[in-house]
């Protein structure tokens, strides 16, 4: 696939606060828009794609039509409003709301957001922390021009290579006409306190629902079909976690936090397959765990100084391996995806050594810092095909690299 783009942005924003004293205690407020006009024109090929099995054979083409053209303009407007109310020393709440004018669909949307800080003592030391919005995204251009990149005829073929497996069905492009702005509903609480100047601890939960999100999916009526754009995509987000930092003078600092989330949504994003790059073949979508579900994941980082010429720094990152889906010879899916098969588990150490020089006037930091300092295996690809002899393979592992580092401080 080869493709031209040519894009141009104008923006405008402009905002207005302040501060006064009224009804509920002490205000401080904010109002303003944001003005955006976009305007996308491209151009798009592709060529023939062949996918063949481990012996060569042919399994499966996709042949595209003609070179096509792509044009869309569109003006996103957004009006927001918040007012931070603190009716007392150790309490505050902010009110906001948007409204906002997706350009590509042409609809409105109102946005409403909350949030509030509570001190739980005097010194600040313990303090409780909370928020509920709603969030919409802009549409990218790419669902604009949607029907207007390439069709494709999908022929696929016997063991022999040779023979065709039933008819070639045609996928048009085609684009639901009650097409809605995606948007998140987000709510989160924490919980911060700090015992005394050496020792602090967090603890946070945050929950994310996304709606009316854009996917693309196969859709096959006879010998008829149909790349279908719609918005009933969903996606959801949790996390907890848990963090401690110790701090002793300016020469020590150590944090370790530990993060339990799940990530789910619908697989097939229309970013996933129609962002700066078009990938050629779609399969069935699927709500299922992303492609960054983590359920666990502990990070360390620390640094010290024995002295005031010496610094040691370490990072320590592990976490779950993330998901992947599993594809036979004619790249579909067998079955659930994302389930069942993970990655190896990741765990990750950097670690660095810097010493401070006089160089005439000037007092450089110079040291080394080591980066995968154990060689650990980190593949970030996988033989995910099972007509592979290589099925279940890795490959791609992050090697352990030296930096060396110049720091010069004013």
């Amino acid at each position: 696939n080869r493709q031209r783009r040519e894009t141009s942005t104008y923006q405008l924003i402009d905002s207005l606060s302040g501060l006064r004293t009224g009804w509920g205690g002490l205000h401080l407020y904010k109002f303003g828009v944001d003005l955006l006009h976009s305007e996308y024109d491209g151009f798009s090929t592709s060529r023939s794609v062949l996918i063949r099995r481990s012996d060569g054979t042919l399994a499966r083409r996709l042949d595209f039509a003609a070179p096509r053209t792509q044009s869309v303009q569109s003006t996103d407007v957004a009006l927001f409003v918040q007012d931070r109310v603190q009716p007392a020393a150790r309490w505050y709440v902010e009110f906001g709301a948007r409204l906002d004018r997706d350009g590509i669909i042409e609809r409105l949307n109102v946005t409403p957001r909350i949030g509030t800080a509570v001190l739980l003592d005097g010194s600040g030391t313990a303090v409780v922390r909370g928020g509920f919005g709603l969030f919409y995204e802009r549409n990218p251009s790419t669902a604009g021009t949607f029907n207007a990149f390439e069709d494709a005829v999908d022929t696929r073929f016997a063991a022999d290579g040779i023979r065709q497996i039933g008819q070639s069905i045609l996928f048009r492009h085609t684009t639901v006409s009650d097409l809605q702005t995606p948007r998140g509903r987000t709510w989160d609480v924490a919980y911060d306190r700090r015992v005394n100047p050496r020792w602090a601890f967090h603890f946070g939960v945050i929950d994310r629902r996304g709606m009316n999100e854009l996917i693309v999916a196969p859709v096959r009526t006879g010998n008829t079909g149909e790349l279908l754009l719609d918005s009933t995509g969903r996606s959801s987000y949790r996390e907890a976690e848990a963090s401690v930092r110790f701090t002793r003078g300016h020469g020590v600092n150590l944090n370790v936090s530990y993060v339990r989330s799940a990530a789910r949504g619908d697989l097939n994003a229309l970013t996933t397959y129609f962002n700066t790059m078009m990938w050629p073949v779609i399969g069935q979508n699927a709500y299922a765990p992303g492609e960054a579900d983590v359920p666990n994941r502990l990070l360390v980082s620390g640094r010290a100084m024995p002295t005031d010429r010496w610094l040691v720094t370490g990072i320590f990152d592990w976490r779950s391996g993330m998901p992947y889906s599993v594809v036979d010879e004619y790249l579909d899916f067998v079955g659930a995806r994302n389930q069942g098969h993970r990655f190896p588990a990741y765990a990750r150490v950097q670690v660095g050594l810097e010493h401070r020089f006089k160089i005439l006037n000037r007092n450089p930091w110079v040291g080394v810092r080591v980066s995968n300092a154990l060689n650990a295996f980190l593949p970030s690809d996988v033989q995910n095909n099972i007509g592979s002899p290589a099925f279940g393979s890795f490959y791609n592992s992050e090697y352990r690299q030296f930096r060396l580092q110049v720091r010069f401080e004013r």
